[in-house]
């Protein structure tokens, strides 16, 4: 049996090629058939390996891994954390009002001396009191615009300047010079507007010897006012009633 079953096979050759199977058979003639179709695919076995190729498929299932990439979405809540970073915005500082302490009406900014109402830029610079009066810097006779006086000769030294005497201008003073010129006697140091100082009309050149206040009534300067002293050589005997009791010095009183 077994060697008849040989007999029959050997006229017959089985070649494959390119994924076809041929059979060649002396009785049956050559046939080809495509290994594709006719062999049935195995079924594969799933792998038990851990695959190292990143899938290109999203996966549906959440990650219980905790994500190391830092988010790029901005959170919406608000952060409990105090900033530590200075801020650059500057803090608001309270204005101050300019002061003007001598209210001069310049501020201690632009015044020279915020105490002295009578010092500021628009004071005129007055002589010889070394004060800077208008702030610029220069005092007395050093300032061009400082305002200079006109002095006259005092000779006899009762602080009363000769009335005749042409004055100078100048801001410092020699000695002997005032600023007063009514003296009508500038030879005489009795003789002087302050002689009737107690007369009716004080401001006349009077010569008031004893010194009560009163002039005399026979003045030697004959530019001397008379006055209405009864006794120039005493002070006592004055024309007024000094006690009240109806008498003057002048006219006996005891």
């Amino acid at each position: 049996m077994n060697a008849r079953l040989i007999l029959l096979l050997l006229p017959t050759f089985i070649a494959c090629r390119d994924g076809k199977v041929t059979i060649e058979d002396s009785k049956l003639g050559t046939t080809e058939e495509d290994t594709a179709t006719t062999e049935p695919n195995e079924p594969s076995e799933p792998s038990t390996e851990p695959s190292t190729e990143p899938s290109t498929e999203p996966s549906t299932e959440p990650s219980t891994e905790p994500s190391t990439e830092p988010s790029t979405e901005p959170s919406s809540e608000p952060s409990s954390e105090p900033s530590s970073e200075p801020s650059s915005e500057p803090a608001s500082e309270p204005s101050e009002e300019p002061v003007d302490a001598d209210g001069d009406g310049y501020n201690e900014d632009e015044d020279c001396d915020d105490n002295d109402a009578n010092v500021n830029p628009d004071a005129v610079e007055i002589c010889d009191n070394g004060i800077d009066n208008d702030c610029n810097g220069l005092a007395d006779e050093e300032d061009p615009g400082a305002q200079t006086n006109i002095w006259y000769l005092d000779a006899d030294g009762d602080g009363y300047g000769d009335e005749n005497y042409v004055g100078f201008e100048t801001c410092t003073p020699p000695p002997q010079f005032v600023l007063d010129n009514t003296d009508c006697d500038d030879a005489d140091i009795h003789t002087n507007p302050g002689g009737g100082a107690n007369e009716l009309d004080p401001t006349l050149c009077m010569t008031d010897v004893d010194g009560d206040g009163y002039g005399s009534p026979t003045p030697t300067n004959p530019d001397a006012a008379a006055g209405t002293d009864c006794d120039d050589n005493d002070s006592a005997n004055v024309p007024t009633d000094s006690d009240g009791d109806g008498y003057s010095g002048c006219s006996g009183d005891c």
